[in-house]
């Protein structure tokens, strides 16, 4: 189905929805949105704390983990 068809279908159901209806489908959007956003987040601090603990060694071995610090 292209775009053209979808959207004109859901322009009908959204003239044909109640207004609770509506405001039910809105929060349901604005959910999966929000459920997208902080999965995004978490694969963004994942890769930026590998990014930090990987460093290029001075040999030109590859990657190697650095120890943690304890205080």
């Amino acid at each position: 189905m292209s775009f053209d068809p979808y959207h004109f279908h859901m322009v009908l159901r959204l003239e044909e929805m109640t207004p609770a209806e509506q405001r039910a489908a809105d929060a349901r959007a604005a959910r999966i949105a929000y459920g997208l956003w902080r999965l995004a987040r978490a694969v963004g601090q994942g890769a930026r704390s590998l990014r930090r603990q990987a460093r290029l060694d001075p040999f030109r071995r590859g990657a190697t983990m650095r120890p943690r610090r304890n205080p």
